[in-house]
């Protein structure tokens, strides 16, 4: 297998034109705030321990046969996003294709207004450009987290897809799928208490979440140290009248929030009315929520499907935002939610940023797909006060030229001729991810290409990522790019790609990769801060499939997906952990109830490129203080004070302390340090630690000089009559004596002593003090005016001099 990157070259100015919504004002779309059902404006409150012995009862009903456990979910919302599909085919957001006329007929889409200006062009295809020579990240520590048959062996149940999510604290990582949620602890990977239904961990009240719950989402917020986690409830079944592509009615989100860092603490949980019907009454279906976070709110994303007659469907999107200050407060409570009017201009449903350093210019943005011709909608919430404002529409186009659905995927095992299973379902275009670093908004998704790289006649599937400028309300391209496999027979697809950016600038992109001849596996291609633009290095292989995957549990469609996550360590900005779905094992006796595959979760923790220093060694004598080491070197970092993780430094041996590190830049620092007066002769080494744990030795880089004397000397002053009188105090505190101790010269003011010299003091040991008496003429000086007393001489080996101002 060979992979590529297609990485275009820019022509001109990347522009961005906004559309005006209909019915609203110029530049915002018309809004409404949500009514907040009772029992939401004061949470339902339950800690971690209630939540695992609620779980716990569940599991040992399951166990005794008092409790039934759940159908299998054959397919998670398969009529509903199929159906998604095809209405975004017949809107022009997707490759255009026949629709399926004896399910249902769509309502034309609404006409658009034009954009205003002119669109930068699509731009030509470049020379492709072949990987990177090696991988920026290495897989330090890995570990399996919730499977298929964890569900069946705990809830005897199981789900397709997983809708895989994860995210990562300062001590803890959460993985939340359909039919599963689980805790680990972030330094081992041991799993904290039972596996967890999310129906148990999402309960709300009395009755929700009605009918089940799927589409988790889980993020930390490092802005606030908290967690929040959505889920869709499946909602009340739906009349014949409106079945059978309708999987429910009226369903809400409902958002859970943590009161601190620590994920087995006490958790808040919400309902998001995003469920009441549109102006004409009609009931609808909620589907494939997002989340997203920032300084000023939590926000969401949903498609709405509704069907106003037996065999027409609908379907819009609707952008939903909270202020967060409310629900982190010491009394937490939903406070209000504000939702936009129906928009049927974003493709699939947009994704909402996690901003995770509060920049883009105070706005978080939502994100979506655009046609074919692979632009990029946009609109972004500012606030004012506790009223979010949603902007019109903003279209931006990527410059990768045109996009297309990504073909399914015939992997070893699944789907012929290659075995009795089904071709796995790779997706659609829908954006995965939407993060904001330093005022840069990253995105990516699923497109079908050729061995080109180009999005005709696809045969594979490509990672898709795109880096936008938000300083302004105007985004711009910065860099994008397409990670697929050029061979002309038996290519990979790689599908499914999130991805994020450390404080470094280092990105990892992450995505599920399989071929006719091997199993589906997770992956993942980053690139460093200072690669060139469009590019990124080798593919890494983080879980290589294990075995062919074919689970339908007697629906139309073999699941994959329906998303996955990259996710940056609060702890020390560095650090990213992939979070991906392969394909394990069947544990024996899976074939025996019909499962033709095991879906599983590797968790994997990405480690930056290790740092390496060089200095010029320093010489330093027992006693020196606040010495200065200057240091060269790649890939030092610092992510600040806001992080317990510091780059820090330190030497080896005894007798060097109080040793700080000033981080300057990824190539350069300052180590300053102390010599005890008792330090030994020798040689020290000092290294530099990163937040990640990776260090950098330098080896010999302080010589600690043989122990000598360190004389330092105070003095007194007083009139004897007939002179003035100096009383020298000579302290040595250095680590050895000071022999043949001599005064040579002394002045006061411009006046020689008349004491004869040289005076001979003897020797003064380690730690000890001796006292001379040097007389000067009354001339010398004047009683209540400051004069300068001078004084030099020598001792075995060495000399000294020393100045003070005196008053007599």
């Amino acid at each position: 297998m060979s992979l590529s990157l297609l990485g275009l070259g820019f022509v001109g100015t990347q522009t961005a034109h906004a559309q005006f919504a209909t019915g609203g004002e110029p530049g915002q779309v018309p809004t409404t705030t949500i009514a907040i059902e009772p029992e939401s404006a004061n949470p339902s409150t339950e800690t971690w321990d209630q939540i695992q012995a609620r779980n716990s009862r569940i599991i040992e009903e399951i166990r005794l046969g008092t409790r039934r456990p759940k159908p299998l979910r054959p397919v998670e919302n398969g009529f509903e996003e199929k159906m998604e599909r095809e209405l975004e085919r017949a809107w022009g957001f997707d490759r255009p294709g026949p629709l399926d006329r004896t399910r249902y007929t769509p309502t034309p889409f609404r006409a658009r207004s034009p954009f205003s200006g002119s669109m930068v062009p699509t731009l030509p295809l470049s020379t492709l450009q072949e990987s990177g020579p090696r991988a920026p990240q290495t897989a330090a520590f890995a570990f399996t987290g919730p499977t298929l048959h964890d569900i069946a062996a705990t809830f005897s149940t199981g789900s397709i897809p997983p809708d895989t999510q994860g995210a990562v604290g300062p001590n803890h990582i959460m993985v939340s799928c359909n039919g599963i949620l689980a805790t680990y602890d972030k330094s081992t990977g041991a799993r904290i208490g039972n596996f967890v239904d999310p129906d148990v961990f999402f309960t709300v009240g009395a009755t929700a979440p009605v009918n089940g719950s799927f589409d988790p989402r889980v993020l930390y917020d490092k802005l606030s140290e908290r967690w929040f986690l959505t889920s869709m409830e499946t909602g009340v079944a739906t009349t014949p009248a409106i079945s059978p592509f309708l999987g429910g009615k009226n369903n809400r989100v409902i958002l859970a929030v943590s009161r601190t860092s620590d994920p087995t603490g006490t958790w808040d949980k919400y309902f998001i009315p995003c469920n009441k019907p549109d102006a004409s009454g009609q009931e609808f279906f909620t589907d494939y929520s997002t989340l997203g976070i920032d300084s000023n709110g939590v926000y969401f994303a949903a498609r709405h499907f509704f069907q106003p007659t037996p065999t027409t469907v609908n379907s819009t999107v609707r952008l939903y935002a909270t202020p967060k200050s409310t629900l982190i407060a010491t009394s937490p409570t939903l406070s209000t939610v504000t939702a936009t009017s129906d928009l049927t201009d974003m493709g699939g449903t947009p994704h909402p940023a996690l901003n995770w350093d509060n920049s883009g210019g105070g706005r978080c943005w939502f994100v979506a797909s655009g046609n074919t011709s692979g632009d990029l909608r946009l609109r972004n919430v500012t606030w004012s006060g506790a009223t979010p404002t949603f902007s019109s529409l903003i279209q931006v186009t990527t410059g990768m030229a045109s996009i297309a659905s990504p073909p399914n995927l015939a992997a070893q095992g699944s789907g012929t001729p290659l075995g009795t299973g089904v071709v796995i379902d790779t997706g659609d275009t829908r954006l995965m991810v939407a993060m904001l670093r330093n005022n840069t908004l990253w995105t990516s998704r699923t497109i079908g290409v050729n061995s080109t790289g180009v999005s005709s006649a696809s045969d594979r599937t490509a990672g898709e990522w795109v880096a936008l400028n938000v300083t302004t309300a105007t985004p711009t391209v910065t860099q994008r790019g397409r990670i697929f496999d050029n061979a002309a027979a038996t290519p990979a697809s790689y599908f499914y790609p999130t991805v994020a950016v450390n404080g470094q600038g280092h990105a990892a992109i992450a995505y599920s990769g399989g071929s006719s001849a091997t199993f589906v596996g997770n992956f993942t291609s980053g690139r460093l801060a200072t690669d060139a633009l469009n590019t990124t290095q080798s593919l890494l292989t983080l879980q290589a499939g294990l075995s062919s995957y074919s689970v339908t549990f007697g629906g139309p469609d073999n699941r994959w997906g329906d998303y996955s996550y990259v996710a940056i360590d609060p702890s020390d900005d560095q650090t990213l952990w992939s979070i991906h779905e392969y394909a394990e094992n069947k544990p024996a006796g899976s074939a025996t109830i019909g499962w033709g595959g095991n879906w599983a979760i590797r968790v994997s923790r990405l480690r930056s490129l290790a740092p390496t220093a060089t200095a010029t060694a320093v010489t330093v004598l027992p006693g020196q203080t606040n010495v200065s080491l200057p240091i060269t070197g790649t890939n030092l970092f610092d992510p600040g004070s806001a992080f317990p993780s510091r780059l820090t430094a330190s030497a080896s041996g005894t007798g060097i302390s109080n040793v700080r590190i000033a981080y300057i830049s990824p190539t350069a620092a300052s180590v300053t340090f102390n010599v005890a007066s008792t330090a030994t002769a020798g040689t020290r080494n000092v290294t530099l630690t990163n937040p990640d744990g990776q260090s950098a030795t330098i080896n010999n880089a302080i010589s600690v000089a043989a122990s000598q004397p360190l004389l330092a000397f105070s003095r007194t002053i007083t009139n004897t009559g007939s002179a003035w009188r100096v009383a020298l105090t000579i302290t040595n505190s250095g680590g050895s004596s000071a022999a043949s101790v001599r005064v040579l010269t002394s002045r006061l003011g411009v006046t020689n002593t008349s004491t004869s010299t040289p005076i001979s003091v003897g020797t003064i040991a380690s730690g000890s003090s001796a006292v001379v008496n040097i007389d000067f003429p009354l001339a010398a000086a004047t009683s209540g005016t400051p004069v300068i007393h001078r004084v030099t001489g020598d001792y075995a080996g060495n000399t000294f001099s020393s100045a003070s101002r005196i008053t007599p």
